[in-house]
């Protein structure tokens, strides 16, 4: 039998039902690279975006995102991250994108060069938690590769801790 958490009486069966099909659900939609060129190479100029989405029912309450660009070994030129988003809500179908200052700010050409063709991993890690409707607090981490061949990011890590 399921309770609620704060009261520790038995849960309706039927209000279970609507918290589990009727919440939000803010997960990790795509991740955008521009520019584009084909093949797909890193450059100082290529911004990368994180696009989370709610594909629930219903609105998302105070969402918060964070997000890290990082090649393993490769110091950044300075503290360069994605900026600080403010709490969000995010509509039921919408989204929310968390985008990073161009690669040139954070990487040098040359290592842009090596993550381009695989030689050194560039990982994204992102986690965004947010509330529901009903005042359950989520949260979600992912994080990926960047598979040079295919110009796009693989996932590796997507841990729903909610």
């Amino acid at each position: 039998m399921r309770y609620i958490p704060a009261t520790l009486e038995p849960m309706n069966p039927i209000e279970l039902a609507d918290r589990l099909t009727q919440r939000a659900d803010v997960l990790l939609d795509q991740i955008g690279i521009k520019p584009r060129p084909n093949p797909c190479y890193l450059t100082d100029g290529t911004e990368i975006s994180i696009i989370f989405k709610n594909f629930g029912p219903t609105r998302a309450n105070d969402v918060r995102t964070t997000v890290d660009l990082s090649m393993p070994g490769v110091t950044k030129k300075a503290h360069v991250a994605a900026p600080p988003m403010p709490a969000s809500v995010v509509a039921a179908g919408d989204q929310l994108t968390v985008t990073f200052p161009p690669l040139g700010m954070a990487f040098e050409s040359a290592v842009l060069a090596k993550a381009s063709k695989g030689d050194i991993p560039l990982r994204f890690d992102a986690t965004v938690e947010y509330t529901d409707v009903f005042g359950t607090r989520h949260h979600t981490a992912y994080g990926g590769i960047y598979y040079g061949p295919a110009g796009s990011f693989v996932v590796d890590n997507n841990h729903d801790a909610s």
